[in-house]
């Protein structure tokens, strides 16, 4: 604190008053901020285990829905080789009768 800025004191006490409150509002801010970073923290993990479970069950869809893709185009190849062919045995076990 400069020494400009610095309030004057008419006694002791007043200047040991006025450093008591000051370190008391110094502490109060500290410990506002102590409780709004735990406060921070505590959603921050709450909300990184809900994106963790989403990431979870995308994974999971896409993992389905690359076995469905790949289930499909066996099944255009399947019907590919059938056109060609064009046997009635093949759309018979194609079911597309």
């Amino acid at each position: 604190m400069d020494t400009e800025m610095m309030p004057k004191f008419t006694s002791k006490d007043e200047e040991i008053e006025y450093w008591k409150n000051l370190s008391l509002k110094y502490k109060k801010s500290y410990h506002d901020a102590q409780e709004e970073l735990q406060e921070f923290q505590e959603g921050s993990r709450e909300l990184e285990a809900e994106l963790e479970a989403q990431l979870g069950q995308a994974e999971h869809r896409i993992r389905d829905l690359q076995a469905e893709n790949q289930r499909l185009k066996c099944e255009v190849d399947n019907l590919k080789v059938c056109s060609a062919c064009g046997c009635a045995f093949c759309f018979h076990i194609s079911g597309y009768n």
